[in-house]
């Protein structure tokens, strides 16, 4: 069948409208059931001081929760009762308190006591005499570590001569016994106290010559007055003046022999 051309252009216009036709009666059964429409957003009524409405749920409504959700409820009752506290250390276990040692045995030798048990310093030579218990034949008397002249008198007796060098410095001195072949022979110690020597009560003032004769003008210490004294005077009844010079004066204690300088103090002028 031959078709002119206005039947032509009719024909392809009705196929067209029937294709539009076709897709849209497609859209809307199969398309729409596929899309997620856009949720509805809603103001909580009490966000506005009004109490909220139950809102409908539509076939495609997101639900939306009106009350305020108590976080900080929820998190103190997670929290488990009684929990430990990272910062505090626990208190650490005590060291176990140290072994008694055993106390030592005694020394086989036994010191009581010394005679005499204090000297003053620099006093020259003297006996000393040890006291004690078990003392062998061969005992030797030692002081700061020094072996003395000994003399054995009995089991509980001895002497020793001690030097004027060993008691030149006031302080405190060890006494102790060994014997001279048996090193296990020992004895406890016991101490020799040595004092300093008294010094003169005077200041030196001045020295003075007159008519070829040298004195020192000194004051006592526990007088205001002034004494002039020459060479060989004694003061105290045992304060010998034994030298005078410009720089220092010199003396002796008559009573233990002992000599002390005395330095020019320059206070007389």
């Amino acid at each position: 069948m031959n078709l002119n051309q206005e039947d032509q252009k009719k024909a392809l216009l009705m196929t067209a409208l029937l294709v539009v036709l076709g897709g849209m009666v497609y859209y809307n059964f199969f398309m729409e059931e596929d899309e997620e429409p856009t949720p509805r957003r809603t103001t909580s009524a009490a966000a506005k001081g009004r109490p909220a409405a139950v809102p409908v749920a539509g076939k495609n409504d997101i639900p939306v929760i009106t009350e305020p959700l108590m976080l900080a409820s929820l998190s103190k009752s997670q929290e488990p009762s009684g929990g430990r506290n990272i910062f505090i250390y626990p208190t650490p276990t005590p060291p176990p308190p140290p072994k008694p040692q055993p106390t030592p045995p005694p020394p086989p030798i036994t010191l009581s006591g010394l005679n005499p048990a204090g000297v003053i310093g620099k006093t020259g030579d003297f006996t000393l005499t040890v006291f004690g218990a078990k003392i062998p034949a061969d005992a030797r008397v030692f002081i700061a570590g020094r072996e003395q002249k000994t003399t054995v008198v009995s089991e509980t007796q001895l002497k020793a001569a001690v030097g004027a060098g060993t008691i030149s410095n006031p302080g405190s001195l060890p006494v102790e016994v060994r014997s001279a072949t048996d090193a296990k022979l020992f004895s406890n110690v016991v101490n020799l106290n040595i004092s300093p020597p008294p010094a003169p009560p005077y200041k030196y003032l001045g020295l003075i010559i007159k008519g070829g004769v040298t004195s020192a003008a000194l004051k006592f210490e526990l007088e205001d007055g002034i004494q002039y004294v020459r060479k060989d005077a004694v003061l105290g009844g045992h304060w010998k003046i034994i030298n005078i010079t410009d720089q220092e004066i010199e003396f002796e204690d008559t009573n233990i022999k002992v000599r002390h300088r005395i330095p020019f103090s320059g206070e007389g002028g």
